[in-house]
């Protein structure tokens, strides 16, 4: 057996001696395992913030602020292969029998919209009211404040947040009242098909759907429609660049690039946390060094043996800081196992123990999200390694200090 051998030997055997030693190795264990599983929870949570984003605001948006090329115009200059969905959008307020309401509009082609979002990979979103074929809402002029419209109504669909605070039920009739392009206001008599539900409480609250043609009727927007709402998948980046350039003259934008604040909270919301539990796997090397301090005291005898019999004072120093590591290593291995249990069965576990963490009405999820990555385990394993190695350097350099003839003469 080499000296590298022998000193790892060594190491190996004093920490298995102490039984102590197992609840340092438990103390680094469960503060990796809970910084482990609850960054991978906040990274579900931001992922699933990102998915709500997305499919309020689409991968890609483009704008003009200008006159906007037809829809024919733009089909031949988009990419090759590329789904895309007019939208129209415009404010104004809603009024029901009981109840009035500052709203945004969004005007869509319903089958493009569809696609749009199979495309985005999202929730569906039930568009089908809106297909049949839409009907020309009278306009008013500017002094029919809330004037009703005779005839059928085109149907709209409300947030459910919205349909519930308003008392507005499928069936029910609404006005809407929305300034328009010509600079005049605009309203329409409109029947609630439908609720929808994205996730995003500003939109289940505030917003509702029109069909493209009825929006158009009441904004009177010189093209037809404000903006295009492009998927693009992860390739957002490479995808903006495309439409910029067969766009020079418009503004485009990335989902991210339109909800910043959110994302900067989520994120910082999760590092926030990070830093706070990686205080607990400072706390938890305390153990060690404790642990290693007073085991230095017990052994001071055999290091004056081991000095004795030739080992060098980077021998020892490299057997008691071994031991430090057997410890904090054992203890990473077992906290980013149980922590990719916990994550990975999370789930299952509130299931088993009959806890009901989000109600279906009062969240819009209905389980735990978790997303584990590599670089994650990465981090963790190196904060983990480095405390744990920081924690066994005083020990390890109080061994080296310990002079052989002290030593033997407390023997």
């Amino acid at each position: 057996m080499g000296r590298p051998g022998l000193l790892l030997w060594m190491a190996l055997r004093y920490s298995l001696k102490r039984s102590i030693n197992v609840f340092a190795l438990a103390a680094i264990l469960l503060s990796v395992a809970c910084l482990f599983t609850v960054n991978a929870v906040l990274k579900g949570f931001e992922e699933e913030l990102e998915s709500l984003i997305r499919g309020s605001r689409a991968d890609i948006s483009v704008e003009w602020r200008g006159a906007a090329p037809s829809l024919a115009d733009i089909e031949k200059r988009m990419p090759p292969a590329t789904v895309w969905a007019p939208a129209l959008k415009g404010f104004g307020l809603l009024r029901t029998d009981s109840f009035i309401a500052v709203v945004s509009v969004k005007g869509v082609h319903p089958r493009r919209e569809a696609a749009l979002r199979s495309a985005m990979k999202l929730k569906p979103l039930d568009l089908s009211p809106l297909e049949g074929p839409a009907r020309k809402v009278p306009l008013s002029g500017l002094l029919g404040v809330f004037e009703e419209t005779g005839g059928e109504e085109a149907p709209v669909l409300l947030g459910e947040a919205l349909a519930q605070d308003l008392l507005v039920h499928p069936g029910d009739r609404i006005t809407l009242k929305l300034p328009n392009w010509n600079e005049g206001v605009a309203s329409g008599s409109f029947s609630a098909a439908g609720t929808f539900r994205t996730g995003l409480y500003e939109d289940d609250r505030g917003k509702v759907f029109l069909h493209l043609d009825s929006t158009q009727a009441l904004l009177e927007h010189p093209a037809g429609f404000s903006e295009i709402e492009v998927a693009a998948g992860a390739e957002a980046a490479g995808m903006k660049a495309r439409l910029k350039s067969a766009f020079p003259e418009a503004e485009v934008r990335a989902w991210y690039e339109r909800e910043p604040v959110s994302l900067k909270a989520m994120r910082h919301q999760r590092l926030l946390m990070a830093i706070v539990l990686s205080l607990i796997v400072v706390v938890s090397s305390f153990s060690i060094l404790a642990i290693q301090w007073n085991f230095v005291r017990e052994k001071t005898p055999d290091i004056g043996l081991l000095r004795a019999t030739g080992f060098s004072s980077a021998d020892i120093f490299a057997i008691f800081l071994g031991v430090s590591w057997m410890v904090g290593c054992a203890g990473l291995v077992g906290g980013l196992g149980t922590g990719m249990l916990l994550s990975t069965y999370a789930n299952e576990i509130i299931h088993t123990l009959g806890l009901d963490l989000f109600p279906g009405d009062l969240y819009y999820i209905d389980g735990l999200p978790v997303r584990i990555e590599l670089r994650d385990c990465a981090w963790i394993s190196g904060l983990s390694l480095s405390i744990t190695t920081l924690a066994g350097l005083l020990p390890a350099w109080m061994a080296v200090r310990i002079e052989p003839v002290e030593a033997l003469r407390r023997e």
